[in-house]
């Protein structure tokens, strides 16, 4: 229940209306366990919900940022649907200062579907469609209180694989898709299309509460790379930079793309999970999957944390 109503505020907070800004990136609020691409798994879970919010600073002066929340649902191994709702700014060109001017923008709401549509061992395909944008006119007509921007829909497909090493565990995720994951989509008239790669590694730090993990990833039009600390098994902080390769043109923001410092938290729902397995003590395999014991209802293959103990 206090998380619930933690959420209800960390929501509001975020999405209330202000001048604060705007752009379709935010780090870390989207759907998947990666910075800005999609992730897939041959594996279920350990959580069928997730909520998070994500700031990430693109100038200190003037001080400009953008916010972003997320829920990210997965109901089985097969399925994923995700929602956003981000806060943007819009930096343009002041000739008469020739500095970036903040510019207003209205929130914006997106969905994201995905499916898994193929596994064998440890690899799996999967295909989706993220960006389903819905924008907040200015318009009092009720038809146009949200306009649906049918020309943001990013389609994509992509290849994932898992590997233990000893006390680590990597994923590694790589795809083609269309529009976001596309350079220079705003200078084109066709659909445009591009590839996104990433990594996801799991350390041997912090193992009962999930792990310490590094990540890397190429969106399509730069490089991002991050962390996501767990706090408890519950919370989780993430840390990263976007387009770290452009990082020395931190706070130009008229750029066609810019980089930025992105921070977030994620809260966790944990999927029920047999009693059997929680109390099994510390020692669990490093990626966490577990296979049930016979006559015990579950998904076999179930992935939990690393030495997940049910509490006292």
């Amino acid at each position: 229940m206090k998380r619930l109503l933690f959420i209800a505020v960390i929501a509001m907070i975020i999405v209330a209306p202000s001048t604060a800004l705007g752009q379709t990136r935010v780090g870390f609020s989207t759907f998947g366990e990666m910075i800005n691409i999609p992730t897939s798994s041959h594996l279920i879970g350990p959580d069928f919900l997730k909520f998070g919010f994500g700031v990430e600073l693109n100038n200190f002066s003037p001080f400009q940022s953008s916010q972003g929340i997320y829920f990210d649902f997965e109901p089985s191994s097969k399925y994923r649907f995700g929602l956003t709702a981000l806060k943007k700014f819009t930096p343009e060109a002041d000739t008469t200062a020739g500095a970036a001017a903040v510019v207003e923008a209205p929130p914006e709401f997106g969905i994201s579907l995905q499916r898994n549509i193929f596994t064998y061992e440890n690899m799996s395909v999967s295909a989706g469609v993220t960006n389903i944008i819905f924008t907040e006119s200015t318009d009092s007509s009720f038809n146009q209180i949200l306009t649906s921007k049918l020309g943001d829909f990013s389609f994509y497909a992509m290849v994932s694989r898992e590997q233990e090493f000893e006390l680590y565990r990597l994923r590694w995720h790589i795809g083609i898709g269309t529009d976001k994951f596309a350079a220079d989509v705003a200078n084109s008239k066709s659909t445009a299309i591009g590839i996104f790669v990433g990594f996801d590694l799991k350390t041997a730090f912090l193992p009962q509460i999930g792990g310490l993990r590094i990540l890397g990833e190429y969106d399509g039009k730069g490089m991002n790379i991050g962390t996501k600390l767990p706090l408890t098994r519950d919370y989780t902080v993430n840390l990263g930079i976007m387009q770290i390769e452009k990082i020395i043109n931190f706070g130009k923001t008229t750029e066609a793309e810019f980089p930025g410092i992105a921070m977030g938290l994620s809260i966790n729902f944990p999927r029920k999970i047999p009693e059997e397995i929680l109390e099994r003590p510390i020692g669990l395999p490093a990626a966490g999957r577990v296979d049930l014991p016979p006559g015990i209802e579950g998904v076999p293959g179930l992935l939990v944390p690393s030495g997940y103990m049910s509490p006292e």
